[in-house]
């Protein structure tokens, strides 16, 4: 929030002290965070864009006091999956190279380098541009990992659902974007018109959802061994004032 300039930005570090780098990917309206050695998942996502930051993917206690190593993902239950998560792979380690790490448009690819996993080598290459709310994640799936299941977790100001539930939630549900929205601001999963033979065929079209501690995820089947897909956050115009709307 407060180091905002007019550039995107991709770097590697270990933001949490636990020994194991982060990726990080940010621009003037997202903050995002990638563990790495966990599943290659997109474990934060903030919203910079208002006067306020907001999370709206992941749990900033997600250990539960220690019980659990930072930032992977919790099974039992599974309270915090985070986003970008290939279900029976979340705790692959994934390799990491940033294309290009300063400027209008930067690029980072995450691969996964488990070498007893069917997953090994899927590949997350993604995307980030000045002024846009969306990641853009170009999926690349091994002949070995025939349609995984990808999940997607949402907690949309999860500042605002610790203090009031998620009684103000509101489901985004369009033809080929799904999402939720909660205090002021939205969060969502999209895919492009483009390289789908129909919306009838988007995979959101057969989502499943299931709820999680303080947020809902998303579940779909990917289409094929190559898509894209986007991940994006927004807040309204109009700042909350801490309560719901």
């Amino acid at each position: 929030m407060r180091h905002k300039d007019e550039e995107a930005h991709a770097y590697i570090a270990d933001l949490d002290n636990d020994g194991e780098k982060e990726l990080v990917m940010k621009n003037d309206k997202l903050f995002a965070v990638f563990s790495p050695r966990w599943g290659g998942r997109l474990v934060y996502l903030f919203s910079v864009e208002g006067k306020s930051g907001k999370m709206v993917v992941g749990n900033p206690c997600d250990d539960w006091n220690w019980m659990e190593e930072l930032n992977k993902y919790m099974e039992v239950p599974a309270n915090h999956p985070g986003a970008l998560t290939e279900l029976s792979y979340e705790h692959d380690r994934y390799g990491v190279e940033i294309e290009a790490a300063h400027g209008y448009q930067v690029k980072a690819r995450l691969r996964n380098a488990q070498a007893d996993s069917h997953a090994q080598d899927l590949k997350k290459e993604l995307g980030l541009t000045v002024g846009s709310h969306e990641l853009e994640v170009l999926y690349q799936i091994p002949p070995t990992l025939p349609s995984p299941t990808i999940e997607c977790g949402f907690s949309p100001d999860y500042l605002s659902i610790l203090r009031y539930g998620r009684r103000a939630f509101r489901e985004i549900n369009a033809a080929a974007k799904r999402g939720y929205s909660n205090n002021g601001i939205s969060t969502w999963i999209r895919f492009a018109d483009s390289g789908l033979d129909s919306l009838k065929n988007c995979p959101l079209t057969k989502t499943r959802a299931r709820d999680f501690g303080h947020g809902q995820a998303i579940r779909f089947t990917a289409p094929g061994n190559i898509f894209t897909l986007y991940i994006g956050t927004r807040q309204r115009e109009r700042e909350e004032d801490g309560t719901p709307s």
